[in-house]
């Protein structure tokens, strides 16, 4: 920051005062403590689309404990930081990270939905032979079929999707939010 005291007299512009101060956060702290457990935390949250379809309860599991985590994650750091009425860098952090757990909750959701309505439709098609036309059959088990590669599908689109969304947040909160002007109330010239 440098601030600058301009003098306006008859026979021009004199400065008389040059204060120049250069203040720079140790944020090591921050990521120790913040974002790479956070980080990590989210990363095991990944885990789910990688498992296969008969583990939906751990999936579930992961996800809301990684949730849980982050919440008490979230508190302990905000405590030690002064309450301001204006978004901060740590904010946004926990508000991405959150939401991005929590996608990855309801995605699970979606994919043990389209299983459970797959293994349903079978389940139907092989019991009411005598009830059901062959025809009405062939449809159910090829409704199962899509429902079942709707779900692998969504899993294998995520499983690349996860890890290039975080990357491009990061580049993006490093770059714009963290070294962004910072000082673009203060004018540059005092007069």
């Amino acid at each position: 920051m440098t601030f600058t005291v301009y003098i306006d007299t008859i026979s021009g512009d004199f400065s008389c005062l040059r204060a120049i101060f250069r203040l720079k956060r140790d944020v090591g702290f921050h990521i120790a403590q913040t974002y790479i457990p956070t980080s990590l935390a989210l990363m095991f949250s990944w885990v789910g689309v990688w498992l296969p379809e008969e583990f939906m309860e751990g999936r579930i599991g992961v996800a809301i404990t990684v949730l849980l985590t982050l919440s008490t994650e979230s508190a302990g750091a905000r405590e030690h930081l002064p309450s301001v009425s204006y978004l901060k860098a740590i904010d946004l952090w926990f508000g991405y990270i959150t939401g991005f757990v929590f996608f990855t909750l309801l995605q699970t959701l979606f994919v043990i939905g389209f299983d459970k309505r797959a293994s349903q439709l079978r389940k139907w098609a092989t019991k009411k032979r005598s009830e059901v036309s062959q025809e009405a059959r062939d449809s159910m088990m090829s409704k199962a079929i899509r429902y079942h590669k709707t779900g692998r599908y969504l899993d294998n689109f995520c499983r690349v999707f996860y890890p290039l969304s975080f990357l491009m947040f990061l580049i993006m909160y490093y770059f714009v939010y963290t070294e962004g002007r910072q000082d673009d109330c203060i004018s540059s010239r005092t007069h």
